[in-house]
């Protein structure tokens, strides 16, 4: 017989946010309770329909790497992590 997974409970994390990201969601930075990087994710898109529009655009700094938003569900969530939101970036 299979055990139930155990209840894990959300870990805060703080999200930065700059330039596009900070203007959408009418913040510098958002603290948020998630189990995981889905959550996360549900989180961010709910704060407001601006911010859920203009994620996708966005590059995410997560513990030194960089991810596209379509990789934050796999994202590994520790307590006290920082993540940056940036903008998308012109030139090279």
């Amino acid at each position: 017989m299979h055990s139930p997974e155990p209840f894990q409970p959300p870990i805060e994390v703080t999200v930065r946010l700059f330039a596009a990201a900070r203007e959408a969601a009418g913040a510098d930075a958002l603290t948020i309770g998630a189990r995981n990087g889905m959550d996360l994710v549900v989180e961010l898109e709910s704060h407001t329909e601006e911010l859920r529009t203009t994620l996708p655009r966005c590059s995410f700094l997560v513990a030194g790497t960089s991810h596209r938003f379509d990789q934050l569900p796999t994202v590994a969530l520790e307590p006290g992590l920082t993540i940056d939101v940036l903008p998308p970036f012109a030139g090279g």
